[in-house]
């Protein structure tokens, strides 16, 4: 059973298995610090999901705007 910790940064306590989404939510300049690659990588996979759930027709107007 996960126990009750203290957020690094800025020592509120949390559940142990919330406190990195708590870190990243909350402190995000220092999420981002820690792992630039995670994080990048966790943006793309929110902007991959986001796209999915588009009509095919505003697909092809976000494609235009990128090019």
């Amino acid at each position: 059973m996960p126990g009750t910790v203290k957020c690094q940064v800025c020592g509120k306590l949390y559940n142990s298995r919330y406190v990195s989404t708590h870190v990243r939510f909350a402190h995000p300049e220092i999420a981002r610090a820690a792992d630039p690659e995670r994080f990048e990588q966790k943006i793309v996979e929110q902007i991959v999901n986001l796209f999915k759930q588009l009509s095919p027709e505003t697909r092809k107007q976000v494609r235009r705007a990128i090019d």
